[in-house]
């Protein structure tokens, strides 16, 4: 009997793991794909001397006197830029400009073209044009720059303010405060940290050993959300032979 059970379930076994699907789902030949898109990326560069490297930055309000790039996402055989108003036109996937004067709200218009896949999208031309709108100001008019109330993460009742400024010439923009604690000339209101030129509208790159310079030489990085203005500064901080890590997260006042 025990041999008769064992027979039954062995030839079910084989005739389920042996029956072939007959009906296959086949692949959709068009996952993936998209018709021809025009999209547009704003950067600013900031020289990110804690990694010794440029780092490109996405942002749409730019400072003079910065160098800043549009570059079209994805590949494409033909791009075409054009900063409206301006007749100038350029051909490159990715355009380096550096705008000398403050021109306020710009229009930037980008069209691309590529071989369209027809059998996925019927009614894709290859063609398709995508607009951005950016505002070129002055360095002093970021919107990082402000007074920040807060706290060090893991310590939230040790309440402090943290000051960003900018105060132009070899100084630059200039932290307040970050390093407090710090022995000070009597001559300066609180602790600072001169960052010098590394940043651009929501992003501060902080050296504290070169170029930027501040007791205890904190290097680090300062990201403000601009939707509910709030600024995370990851660093770090203290002598040579006892660095500790620090997150300020602060609101602006």
């Amino acid at each position: 009997m025990k041999n008769l059970i064992f027979l039954i379930l062995l030839f079910a076994l084989i005739f389920l793991t042996g029956c072939p699907n007959d009906d296959p789902v086949k692949p959709d030949p068009c996952a993936g794909k998209k018709p021809v898109s025009a999209e547009i990326k704003v950067m600013q560069k900031v020289i990110n001397y804690i990694e010794s490297k440029d780092e490109w930055i996405e942002t749409d309000t730019l400072p003079i006197s910065k160098f800043v790039a549009f570059e079209a996402v994805g590949e494409y055989q033909y791009y075409e830029w054009q900063i409206l108003g301006d007749t100038t036109k350029y051909y490159n996937r990715r355009q380096t400009f550096m705008f000398d004067k403050v021109w306020g709200e710009l229009t930037i218009r980008l069209i691309v073209r590529n071989q369209p896949d027809t059998l996925c999208f019927p009614t894709d031309d290859g063609l398709d044009t995508a607009f951005k709108k950016i505002i070129v100001v002055k360095r002093e008019d970021l919107a990082i720059y402000g007074s920040y109330y807060g706290y060090h993460e893991g310590n939230p009742l040790d309440t402090f303010t943290v000051d960003i400024k900018f105060e132009g010439g070899n100084r630059g923009l200039v932290m307040y405060n970050i390093n407090r604690g710090c022995i000070i000339p009597l001559n300066i209101e609180s602790p600072e940290v001169v960052v010098r030129n590394n940043f651009c509208n929501h992003t501060i790159i902080f050296n504290g050993e070169y170029p930027a310079f501040g007791c205890e030489m904190p290097t680090g990085r300062a990201n403000l959300n601009i939707a509910n203005n709030t600024l995370v500064i990851d660093y770090e901080s203290g002598p040579a032979n006892d660095r500790k890590q620090y997150k300020f997260i602060g609101v602006k006042k």
